[in-house]
């Protein structure tokens, strides 16, 4: 489905999970609406959190603007693979400090 919220065209989903509360969140560029069961109201919430929307819409199009000039460092890489092998293979905890 898509929203149309001033100049913006955002694809999303709506989910039906069980949870207490409804929640908003991106997710591979397309907006996912996350609901209780039962939750009959979605166009409402949608409504009433637009502005949230339309702006974490327009901070994530900048982010990937941004981000596709960019270039990952090769010590970056290499270090990405270290934290990635140390989690996955050596069951290590990583210190994040």
């Amino acid at each position: 489905m898509q929203l149309h919220i001033r100049d913006a065209v955002i694809d999303y989903e709506i989910v039906h999970r069980p949870v207490k509360y409804g929640r908003l969140e991106f997710r591979d560029g397309m907006l996912r609406v996350i609901v209780p069961e039962g939750y009959g109201n979605t166009a409402a919430f949608i409504e009433k959190n637009t502005d949230w929307i339309y702006n974490k819409h327009l901070h994530l199009q900048r982010v990937i603007a941004l981000a596709g000039e960019k270039r990952l460092e090769k010590s970056a890489l290499s270090l990405t693979f270290i934290v990635w092998w140390k989690i996955l293979y050596k069951g290590c905890n990583v210190n994040w400090k």
